[in-house]
């Protein structure tokens, strides 16, 4: 019997198979060697990448295990402050190289996955894109002449806790995103949202509970609150593209 895409991608996305797939030999050797490869300076512990091998020797069976078993915690990020051409800084996060080593692995397997995702006139941050790829694409097409340049103010220092509900959206059928909407739309009140989706009070409440505990928003905190509303205009502007 063969398998659809879609059956292939659910099996790959089970919880299970994606922590065997990180933590298999051959995936965290290419973690390794990317790692080295970027260099790149060292976190808030002060180890270079040249004394990552050495550490894996050691303590490699223990991080593995960590990982495994959902111990491991990531160490503080160093903030470094980039001059920008415009007089401004921007603000780097610069992880320790452990740290770095475990994302490579995490994104290593989790990449191929979500890129089948991504809309195709998507360019950034992407493999294998770029934004000349994108200047040229739209020059096939006709459509215009021009390029706008657009940067989002502050985008990467502000938590937009919406990616996760969208993923788990498509995963599950929990229409997430519509829900969120509609309670912030609604003041924060459950009754009045599940009048307004036509749904049970019950139904409403098991979908915010998988919210908090996918993306651990607190309700009770407007600064986030106000952050999930900039992140599902984003996210509806995304879906236009």
């Amino acid at each position: 019997m063969v398998k659809s895409s879609e059956t292939e991608r659910k099996e790959r996305m089970d919880t299970s198979s994606l922590m065997k797939q990180i933590l298999s030999s051959d995936n965290l050797n290419r973690a390794y060697l990317q790692v080295v490869r970027n260099k790149g300076a060292e976190g808030v512990d002060g180890m270079k990448y040249t004394e990552l091998k050495e550490h894996l020797v050691k303590d490699g069976e223990i991080i593995k295990e960590q990982l495994r078993t959902r111990k491991y915690k990531p160490q503080p990020v160093r903030r470094v402050e980039i001059p920008k051409p415009d007089g401004g800084v921007r603000n780097l996060g610069v992880p320790t190289v452990t740290d770095r080593f475990i994302q490579q692995a995490i994104a290593q397997v989790l990449t191929p996955i979500y890129e089948e995702q991504f809309h195709d006139h998507s360019y950034g941050f992407r493999p294998n894109r770029c934004a000349q790829q994108a200047i040229l694409t739209a020059l096939d097409h006709g459509t215009s002449e021009a390029v706008l340049q657009a940067d989002v103010g502050h985008f990467w220092g502000t938590s937009l806790p919406v990616g996760g509900e969208s993923t788990h959206d498509k995963e599950h059928d929990g229409e997430l995103i519509e829900t969120l909407q509609a309670y912030l739309d609604c003041d924060k009140s459950a009754n009045k949202a599940a009048e307004k989706l036509y749904v049970n009070y019950r139904t409403l409440s098991g979908r915010l509970k998988i919210i908090r505990d996918i993306s651990g928003i607190d309700f009770k905190n407007s600064a986030e609150m106000l952050a999930v509303r900039n992140g599902i205009v984003l996210f509806k502007m995304a879906e236009t593209l």
